[in-house]
């Protein structure tokens, strides 16, 4: 028994150690203070950009468009369950070249705007790593990607770096800019984990909102299960037909 939790107690602490290592130096300053500071914002955003932008997504639907992020080489999405709308509906997701393949919404959070979907095409897909141990800090860097207006190849994905404002249960609030069509997009730390996703915008432009990772590990097995949660803003539960009453 007690070597069972001298195991336990150093797998912990071997976990701590790898989430401080991984913790960039500069989010321990209240403000860059030179060149090098700023450089280190950009290196650390410049080396996570390329995966974080091969797993971001823009998701079409009948009613306009919107983001998400892949999260498993087997095309689980996380997005914002005002883009899903609803479980089981049948969707098209672009990628970062322009290619388009299948996906089905599964579950949604309708007081959280936390939602699920899966690519049901076959294939091995880019993904980012969730950030699990919700290392992140009031006033820690990170960068917003998302299709802004919808999916422009030309243009290419929007990015916005930032800083966290704000931590709430469900929520966090950063000063990277969002817009329509960022709706369901991925909000990342500067190691490149994924720590929220978007969610809305205040009455005032500078008010930008994410639904913490920590909402969809709470609740991932009921979103994998294709279920509707709660009785909220951001999602009305669908109304059975006659016939399946």
């Amino acid at each position: 028994m007690i070597r069972h939790l001298i195991r336990i107690v150093a797998a912990q602490a071997l976990c701590l150690t790898a989430t401080m290592a991984d913790r960039a130096s500069i989010n321990d300053k209240l403000t860059p203070e030179n060149r090098e500071d700023l450089l280190a914002i950009q290196n650390a955003v410049t080396s996570a950009l390329q995966r974080a932008s091969a797993a971001t997504v823009a998701i079409e639907i009948t009613e306009g468009s919107g983001t998400g992020v892949i999260v498993s080489p087997e095309g689980l999405i996380l997005t914002a369950a005002h883009v899903s709308g609803a479980p089981g509906k049948k969707v098209q997701v672009i990628m970062q070249d322009g290619r388009r393949v299948n996906a089905v919404t599964l579950g949604l959070d309708s007081e959280s705007d936390a939602a699920m979907a899966r690519i049901t095409d076959p294939g091995t897909w880019p993904f980012v790593e969730i950030d699990k141990s919700e290392s992140y800090k009031l006033g820690d860097w990170v960068f917003a990607l998302g299709h802004s207006g919808g999916f422009d190849k030309k243009r290419g994905l929007v990015l916005r770096p930032g800083r966290i404002v704000r931590i709430a249960d469900q929520s966090l609030q950063s000063d990277c800019i969002l817009i329509g069509g960022d709706s369901g997009g991925p909000l990342f730390d500067l190691s490149g984990n994924l720590i929220a996703i978007h969610s809305r915008v205040g009455p005032q432009l500078v008010v930008n909102m994410h639904v913490g990772i920590g909402v969809f590990q709470e609740k991932w097995g009921a979103l994998l299960n294709s279920e509707f949660l709660g009785d909220g803003p951001f999602a009305k539960k669908p109304v059975p037909s006659e016939k399946n009453r």
